[in-house]
């Protein structure tokens, strides 16, 4: 069935059918109805799935004949000003729509464009409906922020981020200035940061004296009404009136000026230090835990809250309202911990949850201050149109050449074509979810669930997923469908209950306990298309346990350098293409160190742990624990081993290399924004990584290792499934497809395949038989990633990295640290035994040992 985006008349006739009789009454439709909705996928993952999916039972047995299917979706957060076409951001918009009957929104992706153009039903004519509904009892501006141009275009469930002013008191009185207060003008926000900035020597910021991460609700504050039309309806925007120009012009200029934040790391990440910003109070992490909030400007605060619409495209409008609106009632559903409510009424309910899980979010006077704040909230909705002036700011700081007023004017005129086209779309788009049925079977015949792992929201490149899959069912015997989810969950309890088998990134199997996945021998036994000696040396390591195989292993992702060639090029140093020599590179490291001023090496966006310094300590001829045997082989005091770990931790202490505590829970860090060299994975590196600068190399060699690092990727069977001979024909047949998947061919001969180099570009392609030749090399050293260590691994490198930060924090003595965590380290093994067969006892003597080596880890098993 499809039908055409509504119209006014359409949308008048169905408020008269509803007003004339009461909801229930109105679902005649034949059941079953499948009912869908798409969140996040750790939504789904942590809230929606969890109790067996408790919560869409709990509506279900409400509304009999009603199955809800919840959908993962990366969601639709796209601006209308920050799309690359008009095209791109209505395709998006309408594929977004087209993927379920609920859809999970945020209050600043619900724009007038999306609203105008049909794509999210207005909820006005089922509220008045709803003789229960009480819009008193949600917070106003929560329930304000999808409330604009005569329509509710959703329901809050949560009221979201509150953003407000907060400062650094001691900075303040340092610098001689008075406290922040609601009556503040932008000239004293100017005159603050400009005494609270920090300058080197050079004039280079090393500290902004005002942060503001998003600006829409501070710039909001300082103007008497929106950036829209009042005496239109729909509103128009209002981006050139006079005191929209004026502010704009005050703003691009401190901008220009360099005192306005943040700072933004590789990878996108943002750093706070300014001692004044807004920004959300009562953080924990770095300078913010100090601050103090105070309201905006106008004794306002900003609020953007995430709630559920209807799709323009649902087939059952009404039965997806009171799915809502239920929703709105099951706050820790789909908000997580920190975020308030929408709902007053379920607020305490909401917070006693919080604090019988171990949890608080504030204390009696942050509460206090945060409700306050909320009842002065500016909905979100007053924000409408604001990102044109965003938009302008920023190209002007950028381009002093640009006339603001006049490019306010050009962006009046763009934000009313792009108004136009969504009434066009309106008229002409056809919206239709889709909600197919479980697939009818013949007896003999199953269907399989397939959960793909991915670090987003959704399945990638579903459309050949499921072309895929046709294929395969067609031609097997039994499966008969395939249904595909991607996942952020790595939880192989939760991966066993949802999947008859799945696909993960990172192996797992050194995490693995009984009863979660499935041995594989059987399967690889009798396949004589399973060759062990295709794959690249060292990937059947990483997915074996306990002389058994539990993954098929179809990628890797290696660890690499991604290096800036223009820093390089000033300072007069060549790499190889094929990688260099440790003495080059500790020269290289050297050289820029003294050019800069700042760390050469630095991990990126990726979570490396400490692997790119064991990787050099083995280019320096140590290998103090050794992945080729299992359980791992431990020497970490022996004098070769002891003398190269000094020398990569002299590099550190030197400030060649950044450097965090390793010897905790805790194996990320914060990444050095303009470090020359950056250690991350080949995934990533595609996604985070400019081509014009930056180049691509594996770690240096040494005189007798050639050190590598990488992920495995691979499809495991669950222990659950009723379908493994099917499940296992199915991710036999994935090896055929590398293009599939992010990382790199487990198998070599994949890279010749003229579709996955045309995918990845001939730069990675080239890499990759440089870095599978450097695998086939006799002297390779392979190391299992942070997420792939072999199961006890990751307590042994403990050890070793406590040792790490001794010596480099601590100054202590290093031969000393290290023979502590030999101590240890041996001590534990010992306990272990030889016997490695995978059970219970085998865990529990697992946790035994390793206290009993030292009481002092904080470290669990399988963590």
């Amino acid at each position: 069935m499809h039908r055409v985006v509504r119209s006014a008349f359409s949308v008048l006739m169905l408020t008269v059918l509803l007003v004339g009789a009461p909801i229930g009454t109105l679902r005649a439709q034949t059941p079953p109805i499948t009912l869908s909705i798409a969140v996040d996928s750790w939504v789904k993952d942590q809230f929606f799935d969890v109790d067996g999916g408790q919560l869409m039972k709990d509506f279900e047995s409400a509304h009999p004949g009603v199955k809800v299917n919840v959908i993962a979706s990366n969601g639709f957060y796209s601006s209308p000003v920050y799309s690359k076409t008009p095209d791109e951001y209505f395709t998006g918009l309408e594929k977004y729509a087209d993927t379920a009957d609920v859809l999970s929104v945020a209050s600043f992706a619900t724009y007038p464009e999306a609203v105008q153009g049909g794509y999210f039903l207005d909820l006005t004519p089922y509220i008045a409906a709803d003789k229960n509904f009480d819009a008193a009892d949600f917070y106003p501006a929560a329930l304000q922020s999808f409330q604009f141009d005569n329509g509710q275009w959703a329901l809050p469930n949560t009221s979201g981020l509150l953003m407000m002013v907060n400062y650094d008191a001691a900075a303040f009185d340092a610098a001689g200035l008075t406290y922040p207060t609601d009556k503040w003008a932008l000239d004293d926000f100017a005159n603050a940061a400009r005494k609270l900035v920090q300058r080197d020597a050079a004039g280079k910021v090393v500290r902004y004296g005002f942060d503001v991460t998003y600006e829409g609700h501070f710039l909001r504050s300082l103007l008497a009404q929106g950036t829209y039309d009042t005496t239109t309806s729909p509103n128009q925007p209002a981006l050139d009136r006079p005191d929209v120009v004026e502010l704009a012009k005050k703003w691009a200029a401190l901008h220009k000026e360099g005192i306005i934040g943040p700072s933004y790391e590789t990878g996108g990440m943002i750093t706070l230090n300014a001692p004044l910003n807004v920004e959300m109070p009562f953080q924990t992490d770095g300078v913010q835990k100090n601050m103090t909030p105070a309201l905006l400007p106008g004794a306002r605060a900003g609020l953007n809250p995430q709630g559920f619409a209807v799709s323009g495209g649902s087939h059952y409008p009404e039965l997806a309202y009171e799915l809502v609106e239920f929703l709105t009632t099951r706050p820790n559903y789909g908000m997580g911990s920190q975020f308030y409510p929408a709902r007053k009424s379920v607020t305490e309910r909401f917070l006693a949850q919080i604090k019988a899980q171990g949890g608080a979010l504030y204390n009696d006077q942050q509460r206090a201050i945060y409700e306050n704040a909320l009842t002065h909230a500016i909905p979100f909705s007053e924000l409408r149109y604001i990102d044109y002036v965003s938009r302008v700011v920023y190209d002007a700081s950028q381009d002093s050449t640009i006339d603001i007023e006049q490019a306010l004017q050009k962006a009046q005129a763009q934000a009313l074509k792009f108004l136009q086209m969504a009434e066009d779309k309106r008229k002409t788009v056809v919206l239709n979810v889709a909600n197919p049925e479980a697939p009818h079977l013949a007896a003999g015949q199953v269907a399989l669930k397939f959960g793909i792992g991915t670090s987003d929201s959704s399945a990638p490149n579903l459309d050949t997923w499921n072309a895929l899959a046709g294929s395969f069912t067609t031609g097997d015997p039994q499966v008969k469908h395939i249904a595909f989810e991607g996942t952020v969950d790595a939880a192989l309890d939760n991966l066993g209950k949802k999947y008859d088998c799945f696909y993960l990134p990172q192996s797992p199997v050194g995490r693995a306990q009984p009863g979660q996945l499935l041995a594989l021998d059987p399967f690889l036994d009798v396949d004589k298309a399973f060759n062990r000696t295709d794959l690249l040396p060292g990937v059947l390591t990483f997915v074996g346990a306990d002389n058994k195989l539990w993954g098929y292993p179809l990628t890797i992702r290696p660890l690499l350098l991604r290096y800036d060639s223009k820093q390089f090029a000033q300072n007069g140093i060549a790499v190889p293409d094929a990688g260099w020599q440790i003495d080059a590179f500790a020269d290289a490291l050297k050289t820029l160190h003294t050019a800069s001023g700042g760390a050469v090496l630095t991990n990126g966006v990726s979570n490396v742990g400490g692997m790119p310094l064991l990787l050099l300590i083995a280019a320096y001829g140590g290998i103090p624990i050794d992945y080729r045997t299992s359980p791992p082989t431990i020497a970490f005091s022996d004098p070769a081993n002891a003398a190269a770990i000094k020398q990569v931790l002299d590099l550190v202490k030197q400030g060649d290399i950044a450097y965090k505590a390793l010897g905790n829970s805790d194996f990320t860090s914060a990444p050095v924004s303009d470090a020359a060299i950056f250690a991350e994975y080949l995934d990533e590196h595609q996604v985070s990584a400019p081509a014009s600068t930056n180049k691509l190399i594996g770690f240096p060699t040494g005189s007798r290792y050639t050190p590598l690092a990488f992920d495995v990727g691979a499809a495991f069977i669950s222990a659950n499934t009723p379908n493994a001979d099917g499940c296992y024909r199915w991710i036999a047949s994935l090896a055929a497809y590398p293009e599939l998947f992010d990382g790199l061919p487990a198998r070599p001969a994949a890279a010749d395949d003229p579709a996955w180099a045309t995918l990845h570009g001939t730069k990675v392609t080239t890499f990759y038989k440089q870095y599978a030749a450097q695998l086939k090399a006799p002297n390779a050293i392979p190391f299992p990633s942070v997420f792939s260590t072999p199961f006890g691994g990751f307590i042994l490198e403990r050890w070793l990295y406590r040792a790490f930060d001794a010596y480099v924090l601590k100054n202590a003595d290093l031969t000393t640290a290290l023979a502590d965590a030999q101590t240890y380290g041996s001590a534990f093994l010992t306990c272990l035994g030889s016997d490695n067969t995978l059970g219970d006892a085998y865990y529990q003597r697992f946790d035994s040992c390793m206290t009993k080596a030292d009481p002092t880890i904080n470290v669990q098993p399988g963590k």
